[in-house]
């Protein structure tokens, strides 16, 4: 069957004659064809007509010299396997898998785009004439417990790791979150400013000698190998604790709440700002910063809280006006903390007389569970809003095993993979993992939560690839910054209906699910998932019924479907600018009763399967 045809050669048709049309027939002056689709296909019939006087012009010439010359239905046939021939030139499908059991990112046979074809599975249907949101990029946390991980390692390891996480050939990533002072994820709590009512900062430490001995040096080794492909790092900062002297309770591991000492609103707010350019000094960038890191939760660790209404006092009145004077390039994002209370944080600053004026962007966790009904309205109510999951990961209480380390489990990338096609469906504009790496234990952590991670370093040295590293490739391998979401749903398929669930759960319940996008070069980007335990035959349909993939996604696998020659390449998007310069998008950490864990799936390319 050839591929659908998006234009009418009238040409063509004319020479064939009204009563024989082309196959399959189709309509150029068709609304539902929008006009990219007849673009992309004048080229191909271009081509087919060239040809076609070139086979006319050779049939006139035989006929010159007394041999027959070709019958109609002799053009007719040919013409139609001409225009085939092009089409199938300009139009290709590439489909890259991975599933439990099976091998990871295996390149499958090429499927074929076909006519629309009747099936009763279910149905992908994909209509890249309806564009949403702009893609910033994908990433993972900086924190010091992934420098010290991978300080450890061998400088062979060490460059497995940066090109693995950041080259084109690894998961291509582009974002990066850094904790401003410290997290769980550090060897112990520490600030830039311990000098006790200090309210002028003239003790800061400017050189930001603490983070220079391993965030920073990992962090500028990323930066280079993104800068070398065209793009920059973009690096989301979050606080977790101010200094223990600017706090109600002295310490900077728990908080009362309020968290600030009275009058200590606008230390706190510089100091955020001299970190920024404690930075800048060392040749890294801060692209967004968040208000604080979950200011709802108390943790035993870092933490600060903040009630709603002091959170956007401190946005509007200390925290916004301060950047925007001396780092105007930086985004801010509020909330960063539980996905279930986003859009109420949004509606309530939205209104807010001094705070609606200095956000760009909201940020969230994913440890209360999907909630992308509450995104999906928020990115309805507020489309001007940069929507940002920045903080995922399973705690020690997922683990297979509990009382034991970290273990590679398939089920992780699933939840992983079902996070992110449902943020990204509701409005999201990336998608931030946390910690890169940590040891076999789930640390280094003060706090002892351990946690898992897509690269785990076992005791041996070795390092390991987890689950969520595989899934995550099939986004981010593909799904480029300034990429712009299609409109997608899926017919036909069971969809999960139940009370909320663990974050990162994902069953046969939750039916076929799948996402697209359209990348800048006009291919068409298509991941589905199935978490189910049978294989699902389904199909893929673009455009209502323009073009149809005939495929299946096997039990607990995930696919991306790469389509070349559907649409031309997007001349702009609202992202367009933010390669070049430093733009603005805040990743935000959100830990619920334990900081984010990442589990481990499989050990680099070059390095063996499993600890």
């Amino acid at each position: 069957m050839h591929p659908p045809c998006y234009v009418q050669a009238d040409a063509l048709q004319d020479e064939l004659g009204e009563g024989c049309p082309l196959t399959p027939p189709c309509d150029a002056s068709d609304s539902r064809l929008p006009r990219y689709h007849r673009t992309a296909a004048v080229a191909g019939v271009l081509g087919a007509l060239g040809l076609l006087a070139l086979s006319a012009t050779l049939g006139r010439s035989h006929s010159a010299e007394g041999h027959v010359p070709a019958s109609s239905d002799q053009l007719r046939r040919e013409a139609s396997q001409l225009f085939a021939a092009v089409t199938d030139v300009l139009q290709s499908v590439e489909l890259v898998q991975s599933a439990d059991g099976h091998a990871n990112w295996e390149k499958m046979d090429d499927p074929k785009l076909v006519s629309d074809f009747d099936i009763e599975g279910a149905t992908v249907e994909v209509n890249t004439e309806e564009l949403d949101q702009s893609i910033f990029g994908f990433g993972g946390g900086f924190t010091e417990a992934t420098a010290l991980v991978f300080q450890s390692l061998s400088s062979e390891l060490q460059d497995q790791f940066i090109h693995d996480y950041f080259s084109e050939e690894g998961l291509g990533y582009t974002m990066g979150r850094v904790p401003i002072n410290s997290c769980d994820f550090s060897t112990e709590s520490f600030s830039y400013d311990d000098t006790p009512d200090d309210m002028q900062l003239k003790h800061f430490d400017n050189g930001a000698s603490r983070d220079s001995r391993a965030v920073i040096p990992l962090i500028k080794r990323a930066q280079s190998t993104v800068e070398a492909r065209g793009h920059a790092l973009r690096l989301l900062a979050s606080p977790f604790s101010p200094p223990a002297w600017m706090k109600r309770n002295r310490n900077m591991t728990r908080s009362f709440s309020p968290c600030l000492r009275e009058g200590y609103e606008s230390v706190w707010a510089e100091y955020i700002a001299k970190w920024i350019s404690s930075y800048k000094a060392q040749g890294v960038n801060i692209w967004g910063v968040t208000v604080q890191n979950a200011p709802s939760l108390n943790f035993s660790y870092e933490a600060c809280v903040f009630e709603r209404p002091a959170e956007l006092s401190f946005l509007g009145d200390q925290l916004g006006p301060t950047l925007k004077k001396q780092h105007p390039d930086v985004n801010i994002f509020g909330h960063d903390d539980s996905k279930k209370d986003a859009l109420r944080f949004a509606a309530q600053a939205k209104q807010h007389d001094s705070a609606s004026t200095y956000f760009q962007g909201v940020a969230f966790h994913w440890y209360a569970g999907d909630h992308f009904d509450n995104i999906r309205s928020l990115h309805q109510l507020y489309p001007d809003l940069i929507l940002l999951p920045s903080e995922a990961s399973y705690e020690k209480w997922r683990f297979k095993d509990p009382s034991g380390g970290t273990a590679y489990d398939w089920s992780f990338g699933l939840g992983y993979a079902h996070d992110i096609i449902g943020d990204l469906n509701a409005g999201a504009s990336g998608w931030l993992d946390w910690n890169l790496a940590l040891d076999a234990d789930g640390g280094p952590n003060h706090a002892h939560r351990s946690c898992d991670a897509a690269m785990i370093k076992d005791q041996k040295g070795n390092l390991w690839k987890h689950a969520q590293y595989y899934v995550m490739g099939h986004f981010t391998r593909f799904i480029k910054p300034r990429s712009r979401r299609a409109r997608t749903s899926v017919t036909n398929t069971t969809k999960f209906s139940g009370v909320n669930r663990p974050y990162g759960t994902c069953t046969g319940d939750d039916g076929l699910e799948a996402t697209s996008f359209v990348a800048e070069d006009g291919k068409v980007i298509v991941v589905v998932l199935n978490c189910g335990q049978s294989d699902v035959d389904f199909k893929i349909r673009f455009n209502s019924g323009t073009a149809a993939i005939k495929a299946i996604v096997p039990a607990r696998g995930i696919q991306t479907y790469i389509v070349a020659g559907l649409v031309v390449p997007l001349k702009s998007s609202p992202v367009e600018e933010a390669e070049t310069e430093q733009t603005t998008l805040e990743p935000t950490p959100d830990l619920p009763s334990e900081p984010p864990p990442d589990l481990p799936s499989e050990p680099p390319p070059d390095l063996p399967s499993e600890p």
